[in-house]
């Protein structure tokens, strides 16, 4: 038998290139947080509209995010005044949009309803439905990425790794 002693250390006690090599690992393995609001977040949006997602994924990391989605066929031409119309008849005069986070609560729903707020305003242009969807989708990819980015390697890794009290090696191996 051995015994193997070894000095630990707090995160804050690390030399930075032992927490350089923390957060690398803590990337590694890390999960995003939000994926079960991410998805209840989506889901409500596009019932919002009738719109039936087929398929998603959102690219964490600079991955590339993709969607694809079938709108209600009595709306799938609709462009400008009568979109922005159907729009407003749909969701009840359309206030709904306009109050913060009315989809499920979450950050998540700014996101995603800002490009058809802005339709509904006049400031989007002619779109379809379907491409104010994927706007939508797109603007909250964009913010799911900045936040895992943010989460995963950023100051959010080092502020988890420094609250949660994990222990490691002089060189930034967490034990």
């Amino acid at each position: 038998m051995c015994i193997l002693e070894t000095k630990v250390y707090k995160f804050a006690e690390l030399s930075e290139e032992a927490k350089e090599k923390a957060v690398q690992k803590w990337a590694e393995h890390y999960e995003y947080s939000w994926d079960g609001e991410l998805r209840d977040s989506l889901v409500a949006f596009f019932d919002l509209f009738g719109v039936k997602c087929k398929d998603w994924e959102i690219g964490y990391s600079g991955s590339r995010s993709d969607v694809r989605l079938d709108v209600p066929y009595d709306v799938e031409e609709l462009k400008g005044d009568a979109l922005r119309g159907w729009v407003k008849d749909y969701v009840g005069g359309g206030e709904t949009l306009f109050v913060a986070c009315p989809l499920t609560g979450m950050g998540f729903d700014e996101a995603l309803l800002d490009p058809i707020r802005k339709f509904v305003k006049g400031t989007a242009g002619e779109k379809t439905l379907k491409e104010i969807m994927e706007d939508g989708f797109y603007s909250l990819s964009k913010e799911v990425a900045e936040d895992y980015e943010y989460q995963a390697c950023g100051e959010g890794a080092r502020e988890s790794l420094a609250a949660n009290e994990y222990e490691f090696t002089e060189k930034g191996d967490m034990i």
